[in-house]
């Protein structure tokens, strides 16, 4: 009844949206100064939210059907970029991790790509898929969430152990980067996991 690996602001929201509706509440007895990072642009925040809207780039469905959102794909790289670059004096050992999280390989693929034209052998991350994060655990994940076409099928999105995984893999910082009209809308919030993303904003 007690989780001990991430930021409790997080570990009271995964108990609330994930384990409450079924009766498995349990409590994050750690304090928020054991889980600080001092990482750039984001103040010690826990939960943070990077809306790019529709209007900045929409999603594309690639030819073997997964999607992709470039935009957001950017937007997580020079992120990560300035934090791995404000991590560079820091002692190997005090160094965080990275998780870079997507319900979409083709996103995940992209991601990859673009990390790779950067010399980053000392860093600390994985770049995947949810379901390649279960068990697994880093200082600060990124969650792309992809799709912004409110009228569109949700796919993924809609996976309740999909976004239980996505959002609980963090121990000092969750970053979801996505558009947040897409994820808060009436519609988004009837549907299946996508509350979530809605409270989570």
């Amino acid at each position: 009844d007690k989780q001990f690996r991430t930021h409790p602001l997080l570990g009271k929201f995964c108990s609330r949206m994930f384990y409450d509706p079924y009766g498995e509440h349990y409590e994050s007895p750690r304090g928020p100064e054991e889980f600080a990072h001092n990482l750039p642009g984001i103040e010690n925040k826990a939960a943070i939210w990077i809306d790019i809207p529709n209007a900045k780039g929409k999603e594309k469905r690639l030819f073997e059907g997964s999607w992709v959102r470039e935009v957001e794909a950017d937007c997580i790289v020079e992120k990560m970029l300035s934090f791995v670059k404000a991590q560079a004096k820091e002692p190997a050992g005090k160094k965080l991790s990275f998780g870079v999280i997507s319900f979409y390989r083709g996103q995940a693929n992209l991601i990859q790509e673009k990390l790779d034209n950067h010399n980053l052998k000392d860093v600390s991350y994985k770049v995947g898929t949810v379901d390649a994060f279960q068990g697994m655990e880093f200082d600060v994940v990124f969650l792309s969430v992809v799709r912004t076409n409110k009228k569109a099928n949700f796919g993924f999105l809609t996976s309740f152990n999909r976004m239980c995984v996505s959002m609980s893999r963090q121990k000092k910082a969750l970053i979801v980067v996505g558009d947040a009209e897409f994820a808060t809308t009436e519609e988004a919030r009837k549907r299946d996991a996508i509350p979530a993303l809605a409270e989570f904003y």
